[in-house]
């Protein structure tokens, strides 16, 4: 929609219409090349002989051009009035187009072509004044050329026409001629006293032909042969106005003539009985403004009108944010350092003038007519003295006309003379010369205060009247378009030149303004060589824009909006622009809906015609808005989108310039089977703040609630559903609840509709991401494979741990376990895989999500997208599951989201990195430098134009999408799958006693289609975790370790009985496993877990991995305590020769300490048991020793009662090598540390204890039996301690040390033997004393031993005199029963006591074998 350029006034409009059934390719071809003529020169231009057609034609060799231009319609019907006023704006000639191949004679062309100018155009109409039909003969055409003689009116430009450019030059100048020699045929019309009076009894007259004249007006239509034909009637919808308007104009009070109007010619105004009041565009009524209007004065005062009848209508007021003309918004135009005053021109008297009061309008209709025919001089002669008659007169408005018509010749004829040198012009003083342009903007600003005092002439109340003022207020609003564009031409030229002549003939703008706007800094050196800056035009620009518009025909007023929105555009005032673009849009909007309410209405009548009901029916209405028949068919009429994009690219650009953007909330074509499109990287890269902020929410709320309710009215339903889910997404916080859920409902229906019509366009997903997390759910132990190396199916010394079900680890915190143990899920082909998807709602209603499925890459994986409903403002938790169906890695990228009527999104989850964060925190501190350290101004605040212009985000590293991570699943290939069919429990629950065994079977189905080949079974109990917490505390000491380990290890509650042959279960078969539970104390429950798998077939690598599941079978074990040991005891015990026969009865427990060897190094084992079950058990204790006899000592025990058994037990060494061993650890832990601190000695102490205890009970195996049921067990003595006491007892010696001394009797020949007492001997002091030490090997080996005395502290050695060494005295080898023996002699130099000890000692071995202490006295 452009509005004419600056000179129209000054152009020939040339219609090209299409003539036959020609192809629209080839009529665009030719319509190109002849609007490839922007103008003809006059010398080109033939003259005509005749006397009446030569008065505006051009002379021989005249200087200058005809300008040209080339409409695509004919003007409206409500312009018909204008056509004496301004003939400029009517179209001068038509040129039909033609191509002879398919016609089928070039008359029926013709004939054609007079038609359509008869259907555009009316029967009589003034306008156009030439026709030709241009008949293109292509090569192959088969068209009769022959016409059997000239067809007035038809050309053939036959195709061996070489250049068809010159021809069709010569043929446009030859019309342009044509219509040229018309023009003195108008003239000559209206020059005639009853003419000039009808020309002037009216604001803007028009022409018809006269009483009792039949001849049109048109000399097209004069010619044509059709001018008697049918007519081609045009149906007006003003007809009765126009009735309305010729008895206004009969009734005013000028004596009748001859009518110069013709009825159908007068514009389309609304009627109505009640007086018409301005409204402002918010539907206010107007106020009446002052008489001085704008506040321009006139020129001259203007003669008095006849009296009339007070008008309801108020003067035209003044904008308060709009300048008049004359006010300060045009002042500042300078030349160079010179102020220019646009103050209006001098007054002249109407004396002087060339033309008389009557024939002043004709003057001006004459300088229109030369200025269209090229003649700029003539042209400029007739407005100068048509201006300065029609001055003294009150026609304003065509004194006006006059001013701007003598405005747009001055400037053609500087641009013809532009090659010409022109003198310097003189300048007084020390003024700069003024610009050429300044004179024509004085002229220009003249007219439009001229236009705005214009007043309608009609009397009040009539449709005349309103129509004048409708023809006033659009000719003012030209004048201020023109006046605007003659300004923006020469700003945006730079000066004066032909960069701003080109501007001012064409309608485009500027090829520097075509494609973007320049600079800022390149408009500001424009205003500084033209003195004309941005805000001084734009002011121009905002005269047009008032109150007043509502005067304007509807399309009129929109081609002015259009007008001044490009113009604040251009200018780069973008919010001006968003201000009359939501006017524009209005307008716009009520053409389009007025339109398509006539097309319906006229497509209802059709309806009504060809679908009419029964006599007496009453038809009914469907949901469609068409009306129906009970029970019939309903008809809905297809909507018309034509000018939809328009439309809504104008309501989109000001929302945007608003703050209020689209990008968020796309619409797009197709329905999205592509795929879905991934979430766009935000400009913030995540990081959110308060620089996002832009504009008044307010006002952005309006802005919306405006824009949707007129796109509503389209209607354009994807675009409504944009608007209102980008004013939930944008505006949501400012939004009540009520109304955020309003415009969900509203978008949700206008996408149903769009889908239930038809509308191929969709929207993407528009909402924030709703992804929070996902989560994948860890698999169930019976699902979850566990990795194993072949390696670990080679027989350990480990394999009780794994029946004890303790970890193989040896270390208490391995590191490398945690990282393993923490690694990516995993998961088995063909086997479902779930997930936790974590959704977030962010708005104030109940969001519904139509699809939500897994974005996944990798591996192929199988999954069903879910709908939900999440509600507001919360969170939901999703479960969805998925089957991958090959081995690999399975990728988690996000989730593809879609929401009803929306295509599908996939948003992304990253997993975040070091890198990602410190990227993400860099950014925010370069956001927030920016938002604290750089001001931006007005639209430049925007988010949109701030993000371009960020300098401190030059540095900030981009995210890598190469070096996203995402969760990643490990797909293991199909692994077999069983279930626990059966078990020999009832109700899986077990009653023992403490130390009964009791088994149970379990029996496998293998469900899947693979073999099992392999089959672990592994427990878990009650005690189990009570025992590994206090192993792991470690305040246990090493024994108490000890024992704790042993009641995991040795002491299960559950035991595999394993099969000798490998285990094999195909699929569909079941198996039988065999396990015994034996009954402890504190057991309370255990489970059996049963660990299965399929070996590889070729295990010859040894990093071959295989994997196991599990099967837990819970068991129920109920232990009663029913015996206890106590007060365990070890003594000396020497067997005695005495027959038990008869003595004592065989079931006596005393027998068995007399059916025992008499020979022999024995011991006695004593314990206390008690009985604390309500039935008897008997007790019964074996002698396991090897090397001795088998024995038992059995007693009853009744209930509540403690009996002691006794058994002999022969006594027993340990080499030393054997009790120096520290104490070990049957789960192989390392680094076992008591918390208390030994000593060596007693370090030594604990070992030896620990030794002899354990090997003790080796010796001993106590049992029990229920006599009543039968029922066994084995009674535990692990809990007993032993005592030093208890060694030394159970602890046999390896070699017999005796010692005795000799002493030598005066007068004797041999020394005698000292008497012992109590391990004291006498001795005389000073003598000579021999100890003698006797060995005996008690021992079954043969050993070198050697024999040490030393003395036991305090004794005063200083004191013993003795020969050679008493240290290391070697013995030789002594056979085991042997004896050596070895003396020593000493003399005790003084009297006391001296006790000696006697060690013996096995050579290679650190520890004493055996010790004899003595005491010597010695006496006077």
């Amino acid at each position: 929609m452009e509005t004419p350029p600056f000179a129209s006034l000054a152009q020939l409009k040339i219609l090209i219409v299409p003539i036959g059934r020609i192809r629209p390719s080839t009529f665009e071809h030719w319509a190109a090349l002849i609007r490839s003529f922007p103008s003809i020169r006059l010398a080109d231009i033939p003259p005509d002989p005749r006397d009446d057609r030569a008065r505006f034609l051009p002379g021989a060799l005249a200087p200058g051009a005809v300008h040209l231009a080339f409409p695509s319609h004919p003007p409206p019907t409500t312009a018909h009035p204008y056509a004496l006023f301004r003939p400029a704006a009517f179209v001068h000639g038509v040129i039909g187009v033609a191509d002879c191949s398919t016609a089928p004679s070039l008359a029926a062309l013709l004939a054609e072509f007079y038609g359509l100018l008869h259907h555009i155009f009316g029967p009589n109409p003034v306008f156009p004044l030439a026709g030709r039909c241009y008949a293109f003969d292509p090569a192959d055409a088969s068209t009769d050329l022959d016409v059997g003689g000239a067809l007035d009116g038809l050309t053939v430009i036959p195709a061996v026409v070489g250049d068809k450019r010159i021809y069709l030059g010569t043929l446009l100048a030859n019309f342009c001629g044509a219509i040229i020699g018309e023009f003195a045929g108008l003239v000559r019309v209206l020059d005639n006293q009853p003419r000039l009076d009808e020309l002037n009894r009216f604001l803007l007259p028009t022409l018809s032909a006269l009483d009792g004249e039949d001849t049109p007006l048109s000399p097209v239509f004069a010619a044509s042969s059709y001018s008697s034909a049918a007519p081609f009637s045009r149906t007006n919808g003003a007809t009765s106005l126009s009735h309305e308007l010729e008895r206004a104009r009969s009734d005013s009070p000028v004596p009748a003539l001859p009518s110069l109007t013709r009825s159908d010619t007068l514009p389309v105004l609304p009627s109505s009985s009640a007086p018409h009041t301005q409204r402002l565009p918010n539907g206010r009524p107007l106020s009446n403004a002052g008489p001085g209007g704008l506040g321009i004065t006139s020129p001259s005062p203007a003669p008095s009108l006849p009296p009339r009848a007070p008008s309801p209508l108020a003067p035209l007021p003044q904008r308060a944010a709009t300048a008049s003309p004359s006010s300060s918004g045009l002042q500042g135009f300078k030349s160079r350092s010179a102020s220019l005053a646009l103050a209006p021109p001098p007054k002249k008297k109407a004396q002087g003038a060339m033309f008389s009061p009557s024939s002043a309008r004709l003057g001006k209709i004459t300088a229109d007519l030369y200025l269209l025919s090229g003649r700029l001089a003539d042209a400029l002669q007739w407005y100068a003295d048509a201006a300065g008659s029609l001055r003294g007169t009150a026609d304003v408005i065509w004194c006006a006309a006059a001013l701007e018509g003598w405005a747009v010749a001055s400037v053609l004829d500087a641009w013809g003379k532009q090659d010409q040198p022109t003198p310097p012009p003189p300048t007084s003083g020390h003024d700069p010369p003024a610009d050429p342009w300044v004179d024509l903007l004085e002229k220009l600003t003249q007219a439009v205060s001229l236009y705005w005092k214009a007043t309608p002439t009609a009397p009040d109340d009539t449709a005349l009247a309103k129509f004048e003022l409708t023809a006033i207020t659009t000719l003012y609003c030209e004048s201020v378009v023109r006046l605007t564009k003659f300004l923006f031409a020469v700003w945006s030229a730079g000066g004066w030149g032909p960069n701003a002549f080109s501007t001012m003939m064409s309608p485009r703008v500027p090829g520097a303004f075509a494609h973007r706007l320049p600079s800022t800094g390149h408009m500001l050196r424009l205003t500084q060589a033209t003195s004309i800056s941005r805000t001084q035009i734009a002011n121009v620009a905002a005269q047009a824009h008032g109150p007043f518009l509502l005067n304007l025909l509807p399309f009129d007023r929109a081609r002015l909006l259009s007008f001044l929105a490009s113009t604040y555009a251009l200018v780069g005032f973008q919010r001006k622009e968003a201000y009359v673009l939501r006017e524009l849009d209005a307008a716009m909007l009520d053409l389009v809906v007025s339109a398509r309410e006539e097309a319906h209405s006229a497509g209802a009548d059709y309806s009504a015609r060809m679908f009419p009901f029964s006599a007496g029916a009453t038809p009914a209405v469907s949901e469609f808005g068409a009306r129906a028949e009970p029970g019939g068919l309903a008809m809905r009429e297809n909507e018309r989108v034509d000018g939809n994009d328009a439309l809504v690219r104008l309501a989109k650009r000001v929302c945007e310039v608003y703050g209020v953007g689209m990008d968020l909330v796309r619409v797009v074509e197709g329905s999205g089977e592509d795929g879905a499109d991934e979430q766009r990287v935000e400009d913030k890269g995540g990081v959110k703040g308060s620089w996002e902020q832009f504009g008044w929410p307010e006002l952005q709320v309006g802005v919306m609630r405006e824009t949707i309710s007129l796109v509503e009215l389209l209607p354009d339903y994807p675009t409504v559903a944009q608007l209102a889910l980008t004013a939930i997404r944008r505006l949501g916080k400012y939004l009540p609840a009520s109304e955020q859920h309003h415009l969900y409902v509203v978008s949700m229906r206008a996408l149903a509709t769009a889908r239930r019509r038809g509308d191929t366009r969709r929207l993407q997903y528009w909402s924030e991401s709703p992804l929070v997390g996902i989560e994948p759910v860890p698999l169930p132990l019976a699902r979850l494979p566990t990795p194993h190396a072949l390696a670990d199916l080679r027989p350990s010394d480990a394999q009780t741990q794994v029946q004890t079900g303790l970890r193989k680890d040896p270390f208490l915190y391995n590191p490398r376990l945690q990282a393993a143990s923490s690694g990516r899920p995993t998961a088995v082909q063909h086997e479902t895989l779930e997930f936790l998807v974590t959704l977030r709602n962010p708005h104030a209603f109940d969001f519904d999500l139509q699809s939500v499925a897994l974005a996944t890459a990798g591996v192929g994986f199988r999954t069903q997208p879910m709908s939900l409903s999440v509600g507001a403002n919360a969170f939901q938790v999703l479960r969805m599951s998925g089957v991958p169906t090959e081995p690999g890695t399975l990728t988690v990228r996000g989730c593809t989201v879609q929401v009803n009527g929306c295509l599908p999104r996939t948003f992304l989850l990253t997993l975040p990195t070091k890198e990602d964060e410190a990227r993400l925190e860099k950014r925010q501190l370069a956001l927030e430098m920016d938002f604290e350290m750089i001001k931006d101004v007005g639209l430049d605040a925007r988010p949109a134009a701030k993000g371009s212009k960020r300098r401190s985000m030059i540095g900030v590293p981009e995210p890598d999408a190469a070096g996203q991570k995402f969760l990643e699943c490990t797909i293991l290939p199909e692994q077999p799958m069983m279930r626990v069919k059966r078990t020999s429990l009832t109700h899986g629950a077990v009653m023992l006693y403490d130390g009964e065994t009791s088994a149970l079977t379990v029996t496998l189905e293998n469900m899947s289609p693979l073999k099992v080949n392999f089959v672990r079974v592994t427990f878990e109990d009650s005690t189990m975790a009570p025992a590994q917490a206090a192993l792991a505390e470690g305040d246990l000491s090493t024994a108490a370790q000890y024992e704790t380990e042993y009641d995991l290890v040795r002491r299960p509650v559950f035991t595999w009985q394993q099969p000798s042959g490998p285990i094999n279960i195909p699929s569909g078969k079941t198996g039988t496993l065999s396990v015994t539970c034996l009954g402890k104390a504190a057991c309370t429950s255990g489970t059996v877990q049963i660990s299965y798998g399929c070996l590889p077939e070729d295990d010859r690598e040894d990093n071959a991995r295989f994997y196991t599941r599990q099967i837990l079978y819970p068991v129920l074990v109920t232990v009663y305590h029913n015996l206890e040991c106590q007060s365990m005891d070890v003594l000396r015990f020497t067997p005695a020769e005495y027959n038990a026969e008869g003595a004592l009865d065989k079931s006596d427990s005393r027998r068995v300490l007399l059916d025992i060897p008499k020979d022999g190094d024995w011991c006695l084992f004593t314990v206390d048991v008690r009985n604390l079950f309500g039935v008897p058990f008997e007790v019964t204790l074996e002698r396991t020793q090897e090397g001795a006899s088998d024995g038992k000592a059995t007693q009853v025990i009744p209930p509540g009662t403690t009996l002691r058994l006794m058994l002999p037990l022969r006594r027993e060494y340990l080499p030393p090598t054997s009790v120096s061993e520290p104490i070990p650890s049957l789960l192989q832990r390392q680094f076992l540390v008591s918390k208390a601190r030994l000593s060596t000695l007693e370090e030594r102490e604990q070992r030896l204890l620990f030794w002899y205890r354990e090997h003790l009970f080796s010796c001993v195996r106590a049992t029990w039996r229920e006599p009543l049921s039968g029922r066994a067990g084995e009674l535990s003595l692990r809990r007993q301690r032993m005592t030093l006491p208890m060694l030394e007892a159970f602890r046999a010696e390896r070699v017999r040390v005796e010692l005795s001394v000799l002493v030598e009797d005066e007068g004797a020949e041999e020394a005698r033997a000292a008497q012992e007492s109590a391990g004291r001997c006498e001795v005389p002091a000073n003598e000579f004393v021999y100890v003698r030490a006797r060995v005996t090997n008690l021992h079954w080996e043969t050993a070198h031993m050697i024999l040490s005395l030393s003395a036991i502290p305090p004794t005063p050695t200083a004191f013993v005199l003795h020969e050679g060494s008493v240290t290391d005295l070697p013995l030789g080898s002594i056979a085991p029963g042997q004896s050596a023996e070895r003396e020593v002699c000493m003399v005790l130099v003084a009297e006391g006591r001296f006790d000696w000890a006697a060690t013996v000692r096995i050579y290679g071995e650190t520890e004493d074998a055996g010790r004899r202490e003595l005491s010597l006295v010695a006496v006077p």
